[in-house]
């Protein structure tokens, strides 16, 4: 049996054994969290500076335009209006004005701190200063056809069958007069062709390529609306004034139109014709005929009634002695051997084909090495007098 003092000492030795198996195992877990601890005191400094950061003011409004803050006496003062002054301020700040590259010091301007602050920049607008263009009305009047191929083909009869009484039991012989032709429109083509450099594209305060493309839209519709009225037919489409086919009568006297000239005029054209007949005339054309009056039919002391007549329901057009008048800008003026007003049913006489309406091409590749990009817009159209008939021309008288 065992002695106290032996107890005592085997107690004391299992005591040591585990104490020494253990201390390895706190060791471990002691330098885990240490490295916890640490772990978090790093994302502490890195959170504030976040917060530091975020709680500076921004350099520059999502909108592009930030309004000056009060600025005290003394105090540096800039405002920022694009990435461009973000960038070179920014270098301005951190290393100073000998860092900042030559074209930044160009468009730079150094002055005192009351006047604007220390550098400031040219500013840009947003919006593009554009003159109202004026388009011919021609397409809306006449007729439109789409084609998938290279020209139009369609039937026209060139004159009514041979027609004869005959007896009961004479013979009938065939007719030989009617016939029938093939009339021909074809589209031709126009293009506008624009170089702009990359730069441009990149730093414009404005969508340069979508201006291009509105800007490309109201030059080929100026130029087609050209064609349909004076177009010479040769790789372009032929106008309504210069179809040799199209007949035209002269005024009464040289170098201006009398109010006989336009009461008499509409009765130069089929009666069939007439309905849906318009006149066709410019604004310097307009504003001499409504002043005319029928003089002819008024009492000898009267004043006649005005033969120009605004129409009193909203949206309808003015008439001319009961027609209505269309605005055509590329109408000419009143001149000697000139043709200020065409009347008749444009829809019947005048056909335009339409085979591409409008294409714009964008050569990268091309100009890369220069730094610039290509834009060609192109477009297909055709158009032609397809029934002189149905349209009349006036012609100013020359003097002499």
């Amino acid at each position: 049996m065992l002695t106290q003092e032996e107890k005592d000492a085997l107690l004391a030795e299992f005591r040591a054994s585990i104490m020494e198996e253990t201390k390895g195992d706190i060791e471990k877990v002691n330098l885990l969290i240490d490295e916890k601890f640490d772990k978090a005191r790093r994302y502490g400094k890195r959170l504030d500076m976040i917060e530091t950061k975020m709680g500076r003011p921004a350099l520059e409004d999502p909108d592009g335009f930030r309004p000056a803050p009060e600025k005290k006496t003394g105090q540096f003062h800039y405002e920022v209006k694009s990435a461009y002054d973000v960038a070179f301020f920014d270098t301005y700040l951190r290393k100073g004005m000998k860092f900042l590259a030559p074209d930044e010091t160009k468009a730079l301007i150094i002055g005192s701190d009351p006047s604007a602050g220390y550098l400031t920049s040219i500013e840009y607008a947003r919006e593009v200063i554009k003159a109202i263009t004026e388009f011919s009305p021609i397409r809306a009047e006449a007729t439109v056809r789409q084609t998938t191929g290279t020209e139009i083909n369609f039937p026209k009869r060139s004159a009514l069958p041979d027609t004869h009484w005959v007896g009961e039991i004479e013979e009938r012989t065939e007719d030989e007069t009617m016939e029938f032709g093939l009339e021909k429109l074809m589209p031709h083509e126009m293009i506008s062709f624009k170089k702009v450099s990359l730069q441009e594209l990149e730093d414009s305060a404005y969508n340069l390529a979508s201006e291009l493309g509105a800007a490309f839209s109201e030059a080929l519709g100026l130029k087609e609306g050209t064609g349909f009225v004076s177009g010479s037919g040769a790789l372009q489409p032929e106008g309504i004034l210069t179809n040799p086919d199209v007949t035209a009568t002269e005024t009464g006297a040289a170098s201006v139109i009398g109010p006989n000239d336009i009461m008499a005029f509409p009765y130069k054209v089929k009666r069939g014709y007439r309905k849906g007949a318009k006149w066709y005339m410019n604004d310097v054309t307009i504003s001499v005929v409504r002043l005319m009056r029928a003089d002819a039919i008024a009492p000898a002391d009267q004043l006649g009634p005005f033969l120009w007549q605004n129409s009193l329901i909203g949206g309808e057009p003015p008439t001319l002695a009961g027609y209505p008048v269309v605005s055509c800008p590329d109408m000419p003026d009143i001149a000697d051997g000139a043709y200020p007003i065409v009347f008749g049913n444009m829809r019947k006489a005048y056909m335009i084909a339409d085979r591409i309406s409008m294409a714009i091409q964008e050569l990268r590749e091309r100009y890369a090495e220069y730094g610039l990009v290509g834009y060609i817009c192109r477009k297909r159209v055709g158009g032609q007098v397809v029934l002189p008939e149905a349209i009349h021309k006036l012609k100013i008288k020359a003097a002499g």
